[in-house]
């Protein structure tokens, strides 16, 4: 949602914005580089799958904030990047957080170009009871899907549940 001129009104580093065949181009150069897409319209009463389709000639994690005032820790999901210019397509979910919800992108590295091919947006609503799905990691398989993304050195399931072996000091993993 959005042209070019909307998802440039708020950023940082970014040292320019265009549309191309491919996308949106963002050329940026600094520490902390990112992006915020206009508010976005409807009412936000549901849950969200939002699915993005992107590149980046940077690797590392490409950080996507959810909010409607400002960015918080907390409303935010990482999405490693391992290899430069690939496209990578992912889903991401997030709560119902109400008319006005903005999206801040934060490309890898401090240097580079990202293409923002689109972002597309599904409401939530399933029979079950919450919005995130459980996992049971006691169960044979359950380990299977999930992704020792960046300091983690392996994954391993127990009786007990999901053991984690930590190997730096911002392990996270991603799940199916």
């Amino acid at each position: 949602p959005g042209s070019e001129k909307e998802w440039a009104q708020v950023r940082n580093h970014v040292e320019g914005m265009e549309r191309t065949a491919e996308g949106l181009l963002v050329r940026y150069r600094g520490n902390d580089p990112y992006f915020s897409g206009p508010p976005l319209p409807g009412e936000g009463a549901a849950p969200l799958s939002v699915r993005f389709r992107f590149k980046s000639s940077a690797t590392g994690a490409c950080e996507i904030f959810y909010y409607k005032d400002a960015p918080k820790p907390g409303q935010s999901v990482k999405l490693p990047v391992s290899t430069a210019n690939e496209w990578l397509e992912t889903s991401v979910s997030i709560p119902a957080l109400g008319k006005g919800l903005r999206l801040r992108i934060d490309p890898p590295g401090t240097n580079g170009t990202f293409v923002l091919a689109s972002v597309q947006f599904d409401a939530v609503t399933t029979g079950q009871t919450g919005f995130y799905p459980s996992f049971d990691f006691r169960a044979a398989g359950s380990e299977l899907g999930w992704d020792a993304a960046h300091d983690i050195a392996g994954l391993q399931r127990k009786p007990e549940g999901l053991a984690i072996s930590i190997s730096g000091k911002d392990p996270y993993l991603i799940g199916p």
